[in-house]
Order: C-alpha cells, then sequence, then structure tokens
C-alpha cells in the first residue's frame, strides 16, 4: 500500500523540492536524497519539514536544522508565500 503525504504548497522547501524535481526530469534520482545531501539533514527530516503547513509549525522545527537549511540551499522557512497578518 502506498502512502500519500499532504505537502502544503506554499512552503519554501516543498517549492524547492518542485524546482529539484523539474531540473532532474527524466533522471532516476531521488530527490528528497539531492536536498538531503545538499542540507546535511536526513531525508525524513526534510521531508517532515517540507510538511509543516505553517509558520507555527516552523516555529516548533529544531533552531539547529532551521540555519542548516538556510546557510546550505538560502531557504528561509519563515518565508511562506502566504501571511496571516491577523495575528500580528
Amino acid at each position: 500500500m502506498k502512502r500519500s503525504y499532504n505537502y502544503n504548497k506554499n512552503n519554501p522547501l516543498f517549492d524547492y523540492y518542485l524546482k529539484k524535481r523539474e531540473e532532474n526530469k527524466g533522471k532516476r534520482v531521488d530527490v528528497w536524497r539531492i536536498i538531503s545531501n545538499e542540507t546535511g539533514l536526513p531525508v525524513q527530516t526534510v521531508i517532515s519539514v517540507s510538511r509543516n503547513q505553517n509558520t507555527d509549525d516552523v516555529k516548533r522545527m529544531f533552531l539547529g536544522t532551521y540555519f542548516k537549511i538556510k546557510d546550505s540551499i538560502g531557504i528561509d522557512m519563515l518565508s511562506f508565500k502566504e501571511v496571516d497578518y491577523s495575528k500580528c
């Protein structure tokens, strides 16, 4: 049985995944593993971070994970496309 996961299309890491997948189209590579190698994080960590649904989920992420992603591939996980200004 194959699992299906829900990813937030506004998540910047998932957006990066989609771009990488497009770059490697037609090649038999695991894009999650490529991102894992770029960031130095385990594959499952990269996948779980890309499933974060909003900035509140990102705020619960380890600070080290946040900085590894930001420093290695330049993605700021706090920069979701949809900003909820009602909480400001």
